[in-house]
């Protein structure tokens, strides 16, 4: 899912953004509960949302909603990404 600012020239400036990189479902699984949490600043022209299948298969969206929450929930996404990074850049030298 995708927040949207303004389009600027051919650019369309991501707000805020999550594609569940850490926890996507993998494989074949039960139905399940997923949740995205953005914040979605005023300045927001569209929300996007989507499903990525690679290799091959079928994924299906059931009881989708969209809908506010307070304060008090926290966002997913870049900031869960973030966590997984390196602190510093690695494998300069491309050696390993």
């Amino acid at each position: 899912m995708r927040v949207d600012g303004e389009k600027i020239g051919q650019n369309n400036p991501s707000l805020s953004f999550d594609n569940m990189f850490t926890r996507a479902p993998k494989g074949t699984t039960d139905w399940k509960k997923y949740e995205i949490v953005l914040d979605v600043p005023a300045s927001a022209k569209t929300i996007n949302f989507g499903l990525m299948l690679i290799k091959t298969g079928k994924a299906w969206f059931s009881n989708l909603k969209i809908e506010e929450v307070g304060t008090d929930v926290p966002v997913t996404g870049a900031a869960d990404m973030m966590k997984h990074l390196a602190k510093q850049p690695v494998n300069l030298n491309f050696e390993e």
